[in-house]
């Protein structure tokens, strides 16, 4: 598992397909693949999305938990949650829109982009003139 350190801050984008452990401070966005871990100490502020996410910090933003979101009662959570399945402790700060979906939002969002791409049935079929 890769660790970004408490004495760590990062402004922009991480890419990441591994295990992290964040305890800096990250504004921006960050894109992970199987587990995200925002500790105690880590101030979030900007877009995550991942896999799993759990959350023990601040985070101000946007969360997108593909598969499933645990917020610990140490946490503060503001703004627009997405996930498939979510926990929140007892004591868990947490003011954010929230939307459960059964399938991940961003194959939801390549699907809705796929059906856009496709002409009306009224474009592909002209009729040709005599």
């Amino acid at each position: 598992m890769i660790t970004i350190s408490k004495t760590t801050t990062i402004i922009g984008e991480i890419r990441n397909p591994d295990p992290i452990r964040i305890d800096g401070k990250v504004k921006g966005e960050g894109n992970f693949g199987e587990l995200v871990i925002i500790s105690p100490s880590c101030v979030w502020v900007g877009k995550i999305v991942a896999d799993k996410i759990l959350v023990e910090g601040v985070v101000e933003g946007e969360i997108i938990a593909r598969k499933n979101l645990q917020i610990f009662n140490t946490a503060k959570v503001t703004g627009k949650i997405t996930a498939k399945e979510m926990v929140i402790d007892e004591g868990a700060l947490l003011d954010a829109e929230i939307i459960m979906r059964k399938k991940p939002p961003i194959e939801l969002n390549q699907k809705i982009a796929e059906r856009k791409k496709v002409e009306p049935i009224s474009r592909r079929t002209s009729k040709k003139s005599a």
